[in-house]
């Protein structure tokens, strides 16, 4: 975890854009297995070149089908965008501390790991211990632990707080 925190000390999720430009590459692969598709489905109304494929490899019919299969399993790899990995702050100083991207970034992905395995409510207190541990330099509190994983945007606050409005209806 320490590791892919202080990978987005620059500001940069370097993961999502790898799997970005991955994804970018299996849409290219996939239009270019259609295009092959295309080639064989042409291809057949030859007879020689058709003879040639038969002959060597298989008929053409059969390479048109397994490249139609191949471009409709990258597109299916390909149906949602890459999301990104950990949460990378748009700050990386506050109050002459440096370097707190890092921190964020480690108090977020700890929270993600603990609640997967272990509760559904973050433990303020084992998070704080955790990054102390990585990051010996900073002195983190579970208070502070807390306002890190606050929802900073105002869809988030609102997602937050609807379902304690509807418990009152």
């Amino acid at each position: 975890m320490r590791g892919r925190a202080e990978s987005v000390a620059s500001g940069i999720d370097f993961d999502l854009r790898h799997n970005q430009r991955l994804r970018q590459w299996q849409l290219q692969l996939a239009k270019k297995a259609d295009d092959l598709a295309d080639y064989y489905k042409w291809a057949e109304g030859y007879s020689g070149i058709a003879m040639f494929f038969n002959r060597f490899l298989r008929s053409v019919g059969e390479l048109e089908e397994l490249h139609r299969r191949e471009a409709a399993l990258f597109r299916q790899r390909t149906s949602r965008p890459p999301k990104p990995g950990v949460r990378v702050s748009r700050q990386d100083r506050s109050k002459g501390r440096k370097g707190l991207r890092k921190i964020n970034a480690f108090i977020d992905l700890a929270n993600a790991h603990l609640t997967f395995f272990c509760s559904e409510q973050p433990d303020y207190e084992v998070i704080a211990l955790l990054t102390e541990i990585a990051f010996p330099k900073f002195e983190i509190d579970p208070e502070y632990v807390r306002k890190a994983l606050r929802p900073s945007t105002v869809l988030g606050r609102k997602a937050v707080a609807r379902p304690l409005a509807s418990k009152k209806s």
